[in-house]
């Protein structure tokens, strides 16, 4: 079997949920044995990550700690590396540069699954950061897929409750914003909605019955995936 190296951190919940995930996906009955997970969470501050998520400052402060952690997962044995976070996959590319074996995109996850599903639009939900950077928009739009996202004040109440879902501290009202923000893009006609952070999946409810294509559920499958097959 393949190691996993992960950088994490990003939040701490998520990071833990793709822990988890990838556990309950990777078939022990025919591997004999329980995935290698490597996690690399990383001592970000939360004043750093709140003020780039919410007033779109440059990130470049991060990109240290990220090419640390990968080069530090491939030092400890991971055969390949993911990063559990969708605004920070601006830094693919540096990332990448850094080490000697292959980073999975969250981006090119995602992207796929849309396509093997065969939609020709779909909405978004994501950080002001992920939306301005059009790692999805480019894509996507080479595909021949629409993409749609919130208006700027819908987008405004997103950004504050991802801040609470990284810090822990949400609560009802998030999940009410949440999914007035995925009725919204319905009502734009969207076959689907990607879940382009994270932590948004800690929103859902069981009893949701609208196609979502949830970032972390589709890194955790691609690398259990990898993980048991190579």
């Amino acid at each position: 079997m393949k190691t996993l190296g992960v950088i994490g951190g990003l939040g701490p919940q998520t990071t833990a949920d793709l822990y988890r995930r990838i556990g309950e996906l990777v078939d022990v009955s025919k591997t004999g044995q329980r995935p290698h997970i490597i996690i690399d969470s990383i001592p970000i501050t939360t004043y750093l990550e709140n003020e780039n998520i919410i007033h779109e400052r440059e990130f470049e402060p991060v990109l240290p700690y990220l090419i640390n952690a990968a080069i530090n997962l491939e030092k400890s044995g991971a055969d390949f590396i993911v990063l559990a976070c969708n605004s920070l996959h601006i830094f693919t590319k540096e990332i990448t540069e850094a080490i000697n074996v292959p980073f999975v995109s969250i981006t090119d996850t995602v992207v796929q699954t849309v396509l093997e599903k065969g939609y020709k639009k779909v909405g978004l939900l994501g950080t002001i950061r992920t939306n301005s950077s059009k790692m999805y928009d480019i894509p996507l739009k080479k595909q021949g897929v629409d993409l749609y996202k919130l208006d700027v004040e819908r987008q405004k109440e997103l950004n504050k409750t991802i801040i609470r879902l990284i810090n822990n501290t949400y609560d009802q009202s998030d999940s009410i914003i949440f999914h007035d923000a995925v009725y919204k893009l319905f009502d734009n006609g969207v076959e689907g909605v990607i879940l382009a952070c994270t932590d948004l999946h800690l929103l859902m409810n069981v009893t949701d019955n609208f196609e979502i294509i949830d970032a972390m559920e589709v890194l955790a499958q691609r690398s259990a995936k990898i993980i048991q097959n190579g």
